[in-house]
């Protein structure tokens, strides 16, 4: 239970944070008038959120904005590391709907960094004036993340458009129509449809616009060079990966980092 109950850096105010370690196998539909954003350093979480449901896995966060309908159905595994996080916050809308994470440099630096923030604190909860506002910090950095630098990544995006997400975040450029066709277990027409219908644009076109978004992730959150985030992008070499990025976003890597720094 955090004890200081003053504002901090103007937007975020933590009320409560738990580790908690599967504790409860349902937590019935509830809503409340805080934040409240549980982050799966690891274990799994079911949860029911805007009439749709998800499995949380290793490194998911679940963004859930004041005043949206949710619920918790846990797996009885025998340990895991799923923090919970209830706090106040000023600056945005109040119609904001749920968001999900998947797994992605910036979901595992959260993870790590809540772990090694807490992971001493977890049977008396208690935090330093500094812990705390570190965690305000990462809080305020997620719900950024989710309504300010990715505006698209709302839990009711479909099945077909989060798995092409999971694909992308996990094989970068080896990606393409044919290989997501494939996997999806459907044709690569009936793919184009879809997200021509769902997305308003081509499929490669789409893939293209999410290794780019991801890229500009690694660009921003992340200290690797250029080399690393080609070969984590599954680039054949820095210069096909400079070229793609310069022909996505209209300037070079190294000035995207600049510019965003």
């Amino acid at each position: 239970m955090v004890e200081n109950k003053k504002y901090t850096h103007d937007q975020v105010h933590l009320l409560y944070w738990g580790w908690d370690i599967n504790t409860f196998d349902y937590d019935p539909p509830h809503r409340h008038p805080f934040w409240q954003i549980e982050v799966v350093a690891n274990g799994e979480i079911k949860t029911f959120v805007n009439e749709e449901a998800h499995l949380l896995e290793d490194g998911y966060i679940l963004v859930i904005p004041p005043e949206n309908v949710h619920d918790f159905h846990k797996k009885a595994i025998r340990s895991g590391n799923i923090f919970s996080f209830k706090f106040e916050m000023d600056g945005f809308s109040a119609d904001l709907q749920s968001a999900i994470i998947s797994v992605n440099e910036f979901s595992r630096h959260i993870c790590e960094s809540l772990k090694n923030l807490l992971w001493k604190n977890k049977k008396n909860r208690l935090l330093s004036s500094d812990q705390q506002i570190s965690i305000e910090y990462l809080l305020r950095d997620i719900v950024h993340y989710c309504f300010v630098h990715k505006p698209h990544n709302f839990v009711q995006d479909s099945r077909i458009v989060r798995e092409l997400y999971k694909m992308i975040n996990y094989q970068g450029k080896n990606v393409n129509v044919e290989s997501a066709a494939e996997n999806l277990n459907c044709s690569t027409s009936f793919l184009k449809r879809y997200i021509k219908n769902e997305r308003g644009i081509g499929a490669k076109a789409f893939i293209d616009q999410e290794c780019s978004k991801l890229i500009q992730q690694h660009l921003i959150y992340s200290n690797f060079n250029l080399s690393k985030i080609a070969g984590i992008m599954n680039f054949p070499d820095i210069y096909a990966f400079s070229r793609f990025f310069k022909r996505m976003s209209g300037i070079s890597p190294t000035q995207y980092r600049k510019l965003k720094k």
